[in-house]
């Protein structure tokens, strides 16, 4: 699993967008979940539009202020990227996001997770 903390109007976190889109597609059926949270405390509403708008079709969650504080220490600095094993343990946490690289970190992190390494 790819967990993803994220902001709306944040430049690297939309450059994320087809990346998180792309991942499941790279791996068999159901070896790889993405999950984005938004951490700038926007509405509902704001999240749907947001979703709609850039094409986001992986859970996009609103963040509460605990969550936020249990996961990135209060910090507001996102993207944040986690992959989770099997058992939901963080194996590799990625902070923010080079357009330039692609993504490639993260697709091999949750390749070596899949592998058992």
């Amino acid at each position: 699993m790819v967990l993803a903390f994220t902001g709306i109007g944040c430049g690297p976190c939309l450059a994320a967008v087809p990346v998180l889109e792309s991942l499941p597609d790279r791996f068999a059926p159901g070896d790889c979940e993405v999950v984005s949270i938004e951490c700038w405390g926007h509405r509902a509403h704001s999240l749907r539009v947001y979703a709609e708008r850039n094409g986001i079709t992986h859970p996009f969650l609103m963040g509460t202020e605990d969550v936020v504080n249990d996961y990135l220490g209060g910090r507001r600095g996102v993207p944040v990227f986690f992959v989770l094993d099997g058992q939901r343990v963080v194996r590799h946490v990625f902070m923010g996001f080079d357009p330039e690289e692609g993504g490639e970190s993260i697709y091999s992190a949750v390749r070596d997770v899949l592998a058992g390494s």
